[in-house]
């Protein structure tokens, strides 16, 4: 795939890694064209569109968890890693994003988590559009321990699962 090779068998977690960052960074205009390619180079059809829409969770399971006590946050409306949006996408994310949450849950939301995270996933755009949309604050996957009161409200380092491996 672009003149990448993309090893299976025992490489197959690594070339997973690779074809996932490649889309992570992909501006969102030419992901579904990497797709197809992707789809073309294995020779394996996409899914249906129905089948790559699926929810991960359902406003039911979602509606569940607030009942049950859980704080719910905005993760964006369509996941896609804002850096590789248009200034207007951006803004269109993050605010209906907040606005179907809200409906949905009757109450305000004041957290936001950038999609994917990372550094070069989000911009000084997103942050500023986060905060014009009324989120009090927001948190990246930049790895690390936040200070309190956080040093930005808007960009609050955390620390994934996979970064605090027990055995």
């Amino acid at each position: 795939l672009d003149d990448s090779d993309y090893p299976l068998g025992q490489s197959l977690s690594l070339s997973l890694r690779r074809i996932l960052s490649k889309f992570k960074l992909e501006k969102s205009d030419r992901t579904a064209d990497l797709l197809r390619r992707l789809s073309s180079a294995c020779g394996v059809a996409l899914p249906d569109p129905d089948r790559q829409s699926r929810e991960l969770m359902s406003w039911d399971q979602v509606c569940e968890l607030r009942r049950a006590g859980h704080s719910i946050g905005s993760h964006a409306w369509s996941h896609r890693p804002l850096a590789t949006l248009t200034p207007e996408e951006q803004s269109r994310e993050i605010r209906e994003s907040k606005r179907e949450l809200e409906a949905l849950l009757g109450r305000e939301i004041l957290s936001f988590a950038y999609p994917v995270g990372g550094p070069m996933h989000y911009d000084s755009h997103s942050v500023d559009q986060v905060r014009r949309a009324g989120y009090r604050m927001a948190f990246s996957f930049n790895t690390g321990i936040a200070a309190l009161p956080p040093v930005d409200w808007f960009q609050i380092p955390r620390e994934s699962a996979k970064s605090l491996d027990v055995l």
